[in-house]
């Protein structure tokens, strides 16, 4: 209450129809996606992810009060920048299977995002996200980055919205 917010813990028992994933990290992407609309009381209308390992350089307010015009949520897309021709070989995402899946839509990060869960309830979007997730996690070579590839994947049913690029760097 002194800075003027207050938290809770939460806990959430995994759906005994879902696929589980067994190693931690997995475990820790899938709460952040699958879940948000159980997650959080209705009384909360927006959330911020930040990985730990980042530093932002914006207000974060600005952030919270961003217009998503109409998506659930919104992603840093990854690397606009492709001038450097010695990464091109690792941008994925601009190649083969996501290049076609993509059809020129960005893929983003989820190192930063943001969640208006009003929309994404009105939406479905659990609902919608967790029955793609129950389809493609019965293969363990899809969805390696879990929190980040299924958002990704499901943006032609769940439309991301493309935050602009903010001054941010990660800690190594």
């Amino acid at each position: 209450v002194e800075l003027g917010f207050e938290f809770e813990f939460v806990t959430y028992a995994w759906p005994h129809w879902l696929h589980r994933q067994t190693e931690k990290q997995r475990v820790m992407w899938s709460y952040k996606i699958l879940f948000l609309d159980v997650l959080f009381p209705v009384a909360v209308k927006k959330v911020i992810f930040l990985d730990a390992d980042l530093i932002l350089r914006t207000d974060i307010k600005e952030l919270y009060d961003l217009d998503l015009g109409g998506a659930p949520y919104g992603y840093t897309p990854f690397c606009q920048e492709n001038s450097r021709e010695d990464t091109a070989g690792f941008r994925f995402w601009q190649q083969a299977w996501w290049q076609n899946h993509l059809s020129g839509r960005p893929y983003h990060i989820s190192a930063l995002y943001v969640v208006d869960l009003d929309e994404f309830r009105k939406l479905r979007a659990g609902d919608r996200l967790r029955s793609i997730y129950a389809d493609m996690s019965q293969d363990e070579n899809s969805l390696a980055n879990l929190d980040q590839d299924l958002p990704n994947y499901a943006q032609h049913q769940i439309p991301i919205f493309s935050l602009p690029q903010v001054r941010m760097r990660f800690l190594h």
